[in-house]
């Protein structure tokens, strides 16, 4: 009786290691999930992207404007 339960245990075991893993079918939804929503969120980020590179300008354009007037001032 214990052999025989120990037979199904082990059958029961090595059954289970072949079940393991995800089939191709998940894998690839799994990437089409992925490729949907970095799609969704690239023109987000580079917007944002943008957006920083446009602020630093104007800090730019605003430091310089600064300095010139000072200059102006100055020399006046």
């Amino acid at each position: 009786m214990k052999t025989e339960l120990k037979a199904k245990l082990l059958a029961h075991l090595v059954q289970k290691k072949k079940d393991e893993g995800f089939t191709l079918i998940e894998l690839l939804v799994v990437i089409i999930i992925i490729g949907i929503l970095s799609a969704i969120a690239l023109p987000s980020f580079l917007n944002q992207a943008n957006k920083a590179r446009q602020s630093e300008a104007s800090t730019y354009v605003g430091s310089m404007n600064r300095g010139q007037q000072a200059y102006y001032l100055e020399k006046r």
